[in-house]
């Protein structure tokens, strides 16, 4: 079962996500971006974050900054719940890294589809990569065995 993390402070928000999401998906909560952070130095093994753009402590653009600036985290897409509307801030958490937006009050079958769309995504560059290593061994083969010929 594919896991994510659910970053909010409002224990409310936090409820109602993880109910839309807790038939197809593990969904771990975090209370801020503290938390989160230290959650992810204990376990990598998540496949995406929803992150609340406005917490106490760390903003979820500072969380967004420190993951996208972390090894062994920085490939998790993280999609931000936000209440706030601004192009500003989209502008400025897209430059970030951010893979997308969802306002709340969340809408259920928007939120799913923009998850799955990143976990698609997702697939796709770790496939992508794997085809890269093996696209490299196949390369370092037949230079061997062109300098064996040669």
């Amino acid at each position: 079962m594919r896991k994510i993390m659910v970053v909010d402070d409002d224990v409310t928000s936090q409820a109602i996500v993880k109910a839309l999401l807790c038939d197809e998906y593990e969904v771990i909560t975090a209370n801020s971006g503290l938390q989160a952070l230290g959650r992810l130095q204990e376990s990598a093994d998540y496949d995406l974050i929803l992150l609340d753009m406005v917490m106490p402590g760390a903003s979820g653009l500072d969380v967004l900054k420190t993951l996208k600036s972390t090894s062994g985290v920085a490939d998790i897409p993280v999609i931000f719940l936000t209440g706030i509307d601004g192009v500003q801030m989209e502008l400025e958490s897209y430059v970030n890294g951010a893979a997308d937006f969802i306002q709340k009050p969340v809408n259920a079958d928007l939120l799913r589809l923009k998850i799955k769309r990143q976990l698609f995504v997702r697939d796709l560059k770790i496939q992508n990569h794997l085809l890269q290593e093996k696209l490299q061994q196949v390369k370092t083969r037949i230079d061997s065995i062109f300098d064996q010929i040669m």
